[in-house]
């Protein structure tokens, strides 16, 4: 169990260190004082517990789902903004960061080498897989 909770503090602080590269204070909404979490059909108009707060504006939805000994994170990280409803979030390009998807890619893959002190290796499908690939998209 102990092993379990250092996963899950360690999984909470990759995406928060990736934004913190970036020169930005961030927090999950669950963690941010003086807001309240809500639900929302549209995912980026309510507050969840892993959604991304900068200065008070959600950067990003997120969440996380556990299981045994598993952690599933998943989320948005909006680079540039698409929109003008303002209730569909904000973007890090609304906050001064310009970050190209490829740059974005490579902060991310060194904020989770950093946080989980880990090695990362392209891999590629094998024969086998890729069959089994091409008959899920078959069904």
């Amino acid at each position: 169990m102990a092993l379990l909770n250092h996963m899950v503090f360690t999984s909470r602080m990759f995406l928060l260190n990736f934004y913190k590269s970036l020169g930005l204070d961030a927090h999950y909404a669950k963690d941010t004082k003086d807001l309240t979490l809500s639900k929302s059909e549209f995912c980026q108009v309510g507050f969840e517990a892993y959604d991304i707060i900068v200065n008070g504006l959600k950067i990003g939805g997120n969440a996380q789902k556990r299981a045994k000994n598993m952690i599933f994170q998943h989320g948005s990280i909006p680079l540039y903004s698409v929109h003008t409803n303002k209730e569909a979030g904000n973007s890090l390009e609304e906050l001064g960061i310009k970050l190209s998807y490829k740059q974005a890619i490579e902060a991310l893959k060194k904020s989770f080498t950093e946080t989980f002190g880990a090695t990362l290796n392209n891999s590629f499908l094998n024969e086998t897989e890729n069959k089994y690939l091409e008959q899920l998209l078959e069904d």
